[in-house]
Parts: C-alpha cells; structure tokens; sequence
C-alpha cells in the first residue's frame, strides 16, 4: 500500500532523527508500531501540562497520556503522543531543536 510505505518511511525518519538528537539521552520511544502516532516517554522533572504549554508557545501542539486518565494518580507520567503524520518532514528538526530548548 503506498500511503501505509509513506506514513512507514516517515516515522522510521523522524525516529532516526530523535535517535541522533539529544533527546535520545531522556526519552524512550514506545509503540513505535502503532499507526500515524507514536508515544515518547520522557524523563524529566518538568510537569506534563507545563512541558505542553511551552511546546505550544513555541508552535508545537502535543498531548500527553495523563490528559485521558479519569484520575489524577499518574498526571506527570511523561508519556506523549507524538502525531508524526501532521509534522512535515522539513519540520522534524524544528520540532526536536524545540524539545531540546525546553528540556536542556
């Protein structure tokens, strides 16, 4: 299917960038299978919603797993989804170069 071979080549490319970036020290990709998102588990003492908001301010729209959960037990678990179908693929560097000024 060639949508399913483009989504495919364009994940596998945005992963490989995160691989290489200074991301690749905090985070862990994980249901990297799983369609047009994937999830990046973070390490860092910076709260979800405020780690949201400053990727907003900067243009980056993302959700984090804590904002589905019925309770408030895991609110700063550090897990995003990451909808890689809606970033250009000339994007990708801006939006790990974003990351990287907000967690380092």
């Amino acid at each position: 299917n060639k949508m399913k071979n483009y989504y495919r080549k364009k994940k596998e490319l945005f992963i490989s960038m995160i691989k290489q970036s200074k991301l690749t020290t905090i985070s862990t990709i994980i249901y990297k299978d799983s369609g047009l998102h994937f999830l990046l588990e973070i390490k860092t003492n910076i709260n979800d919603n405020l780690l949201i908001k400053k990727a907003f301010e900067k243009g980056v729209k993302i959700n984090s797993l804590s904002q589905y959960y019925l309770n408030n037990s895991q609110t700063n678990n550090h897990v995003f989804i990451i909808n890689f179908s809606q970033i250009s693929q000339e994007d990708f560097q801006k939006v790990i170069t974003i990351f990287e000024q907000i967690l380092f």
